[in-house]
């Protein structure tokens, strides 16, 4: 997936959905050191997102933390200011 961003100068972003219990969750810290190991630098963070970078490829890591997520009738988590939309 880098090498597709880096080719077509494109940005990454990478999304963690609550619940955390689906059996192929994967978190964003099994991401952090794969991306660290590609020479990737951590250059912001915030509660929820973190921002690394090599060069000019940004790769965006954010959490997801509404308990709502993934059910159409509560698409939006005002806590976290966050809307879903998915294009199906």
């Amino acid at each position: 997936m880098v090498d597709l961003a880096d080719k077509h100068s494109l940005s990454i972003k990478f999304v963690e959905l609550y619940p955390n219990t689906e059996p192929d969750f994967i978190p964003l810290k099994t991401i952090e050191p794969i991306l660290e190991d590609l020479g990737f630098e951590k250059y912001q963070e915030k509660p929820r997102q973190t921002i690394y970078g090599r060069g000019k490829r940004i790769i965006i890591l954010t959490k997801i933390s509404c308990g709502a997520t993934g059910q159409e009738e509560h698409i939006i988590a005002p806590a976290d200011n966050d809307i879903f939309i998915s294009p199906d």
